[in-house]
């Protein structure tokens, strides 16, 4: 895991940082960016977008007077569409309209979720890479998140990536096999961008209940040392 801090304030970011996020666009954040690049020239810098207006930024920000939702869910078809994984933030009360939104475009599970609850808790709840868990780090007025070791769409990917095969598809269930990576542990099965099951084994057959309509799947090889790696996306449509 990671710390990363923001704020609208660069002089209250910690010196010794080594994870910082800032805005590329915003009403009272023009050229915020580029100013947090030039007091921390060495340190990771994660590119939020307040407005969806560009798809330069890794992460769109979803919450009152910047994007909606519907909006937000837009932005990220629109990363998705040019090649890129994108991040959507947003605050854990807003989080099930998010997805929600997320899921009728058909694009769950290609994206990334970082949630805000400000609790104290520096603990990334299932289904999300990071967790901003309080606005009054280091006794400032300064926003702390936690990070997953690997960032899709943030960090470099990491190859080689598992392949994801559907071996057969049934009266509403499908088995899944995937290739076993060197060094990883074990993998992540995602269905529609919720975690399903963990296996040490590449296969997968869902169920119990019976699927219907398009539903996204998707795994995440994990091992030692932080590796994190995605596979590809396979879309089923059942009866």
């Amino acid at each position: 895991m990671r710390t990363m801090f923001d704020a609208v304030n660069i002089a209250s970011l910690p010196a010794d940082a080594t994870m910082l996020a800032g805005y590329v666009d915003g009403r009272n954040t023009t050229g915020h960016f580029e100013r947090l690049k030039a007091a921390h020239p060495h340190v990771q810098c994660v590119r939020i977008t307040v407005t969806g207006g560009t798809l330069d930024a890794e992460v769109g920000d979803i919450e009152t007077g910047d994007m909606s939702p519907h909006s937000g869910a837009a932005w990220a078809a629109r990363k998705i569409a040019a090649g890129h994984h994108p991040t959507l933030y947003c605050n854990t009360s807003t989080w099930p309209r998010v997805r929600a939104e997320v899921q009728k475009i058909g694009i769950a599970g290609r994206l990334s979720y970082w949630v805000a609850q400000y609790d104290g808790d520096p603990t990334i709840p299932a289904g999300a890479i990071a967790k901003q868990f309080t606005d009054k780090a280091l006794g400032r007025s300064l926003d702390q998140s936690i990070v997953a070791a690997h960032w899709p769409g943030v960090d470099a990917d990491i190859d080689p990536t598992p392949e994801l095969t559907v071996a057969a598809v049934n009266r509403g269930h499908a088995t899944f096999t995937w290739t076993q990576m060197p060094g990883a542990t074990s993998y992540d099965f995602f269905q529609d961008g919720e975690l399903m099951a963990v296996h040490t084994a590449g296969k997968h057959t869902t169920g119990p209940d019976r699927l219907h309509g398009e539903h996204t799947f998707r795994v995440l090889a994990l091992g030692p040392h932080g590796l994190r790696v995605f596979s590809n996306t396979q879309v089923v449509t059942f009866p």
